[in-house]
């Protein structure tokens, strides 16, 4: 390794030589892997990369499902210092073929069930099974430095086109510090077993725990893709001690009907994030003695930014916790100024984990470094932060801002909704008014119209309440607004 390798790929090193055994440390449906293992084979998958044609600075697009091949893939781009460029597999062609077109990938790389696909698509393509197989002396070139642009991951793009965040490996080991800081892996000597169940053509699944797990020293199960049967199942072989859930996967499997009967005394906490988390997900966690550790974060932002430790979720349910070392935050009102405790505002964030660009060279950040996340919390006495919304789904109502968040939870309060989504519509007298749409069949609203008189202000009450059968959804299970809008018009 060269002396001015980036330090993702030192921790690589390190990793081997501190575990210098046989225990497999990445498994997935493709195989069981060393830290030896990914090592070696992420040498050979350069030198073959290189042979055909890729060069420092190139993309390689990646078409599949998840798999132990997909980060020995990533450590391979790492030695190269070309960018690994995860395609969301639940996208159409017509939307891998954007994305392509956009980034102009050297070489697709596809996994099993996905060949056929990528034949339509605009790029050479090419098994990750057969450049595994293929003869290698290894990879000798100059590696990837700290600087070297590594992940190439394009947003849920749920309005407009999807843009692409550009992570450096300074960024991407940045991130996989501060998740170490999160959850303290290995506590006391004891190996943790880490069960990757989310996608990871997304950092949430590829960086919250999984990379940042194998690099210190605990064991990383990758799932080929969520399956709540099969999820039980592992609780009970492989026995996990740490997972990330967002909330449609959680109540997947808080709704098996051995959820109460499954044994997880093993969990020492569960991850969760993505969107605003429901208390009652929280709970059914907690009433377990599992700490559900609520993470902030984005795309753009690696994705860990703030996030509660083990004591703060227990100390402070419903919280996003505690803005870490390494990373700045400041809440900004729409005037540019400081809000004081307990009042909302923009959250800024500056940190080495944050993006670099978005694809090709467009700005992340203002002038000081700071990127304007969309989102609005607040910050009380004891700096522990509290999400209230997306910036964009604020509806202003007779000149006083409400929050959809604020009511969808007390309205999921309500045993009758499982889930349910708050937007505003336009009105002659108020501006904007909130509409409520609960998922599920209809049922008699009085006593959601007194849940809400009891906790929310009256002019936070939706206007009208409305029933559909499923709300629609984006491949990360996040509801779509603009689509329920465009549903009540």
């Amino acid at each position: 390794m060269t002396s001015d390798a980036s330090a993702l790929l030192r921790a690589l090193d390190h990793a081997v030589e501190a575990q210098n055994d046989d225990q497999p440390r990445l498994i997935g449906e493709d195989g069981a892997f060393t830290l030896l293992e990914v090592s070696e084979r992420s040498c050979q998958l350069a030198g073959v990369l290189t042979a055909r044609g890729v060069k420092p600075g190139d993309r390689v697009a990646h078409l599949g499902k998840n798999s132990a091949a997909l980060v020995i893939l990533l450590f391979a781009c790492a030695r190269l210092g070309c960018l690994l460029m995860p395609l969301n597999w639940r996208l159409s062609v017509k939307e891998w073929a954007w994305m392509i077109k956009d980034a102009s990938p050297r070489l697709l790389v596809t996994m099993h069930g996905f060949a056929e696909q990528a034949v339509e698509l605009p790029v050479a393509s090419v098994a990750l099974a057969e450049l595994l197989s293929e003869p290698s002396n290894g990879f000798d070139g100059e590696e990837g430095s700290e600087a070297s642009d590594l992940l190439l991951v394009y947003t849920s793009g749920s309005t407009g086109r999807p843009k692409g965040a550009v992570h450096s490996q300074g960024a991407v080991w940045a991130n996989a510090l501060l998740s170490d800081a999160m959850h303290g892996y290995n506590p006391e000597g004891e190996q943790d077993r880490v069960l990757t169940i989310l996608p990871m053509f997304h950092v949430g699944g590829l960086a919250i725990q999984s990379l940042s797990a194998l690099l210190h020293g605990a064991q990383v199960q990758v799932m080929t893709a969520f399956d709540p049967v099969l999820m039980a199942h592992l609780h009970r072989t492989y026995r996990p001690t740490l997972t990330v859930h967002v909330p449609a996967t959680l109540q997947a499997m808080l709704g098996l009907p051995e959820w109460d009967e499954l044994d997880l005394r093993d969990m020492r906490a569960v991850a969760i994030g993505s969107t605003d988390v429901p208390i009652e997900l929280i709970a059914a966690l907690q009433d377990r003695q599992i700490p559900a550790l609520q993470i902030y974060g984005a795309t753009e932002s690696g994705p860990i930014s703030i996030f509660q430790t083990a004591e703060m979720a227990f100390a402070a349910p419903g919280s996003i916790g505690k803005v870490p070392d390494g990373v700045e935050v400041r809440l900004q009102t729409a005037d540019g100024e400081v809000p004081g405790l307990d009042e909302p505002g923009e959250i800024l964030i500056k940190a080495s984990n944050l993006a670099n660009r978005y694809w090709p060279d467009k700005a992340l950040t203002d002038a000081d470094g700071f990127w304007p996340s969309g989102d609005v919390a607040s910050v009380d006495a004891q700096g522990v932060y509290w999400f209230r919304d997306r910036l964009k789904n604020v509806i202003i109502s007779g000149g006083e801002n409400i929050y959809p968040a604020e009511i969808e939870r007390v309205l999921r309060s309500l045993a009758e909704v499982s889930d349910c989504c708050v937007v505003g519509m336009e009105s002659p007298k108020w501006g904007q008014t909130p509409v409520a749409v609960i998922e599920g069949p209809a049922f008699p609203l009085d006593r959601v119209k007194q849940r809400l008189a009891d906790e929310l202000a009256r002019f936070k009450h939706p206007s009208r309440i409305e029933f559909l059968p499923a709300l629609p959804r984006n491949a990360m299970g996040k509801i779509v607004r603009e689509e329920v809008v465009s549903l009540l018009k």
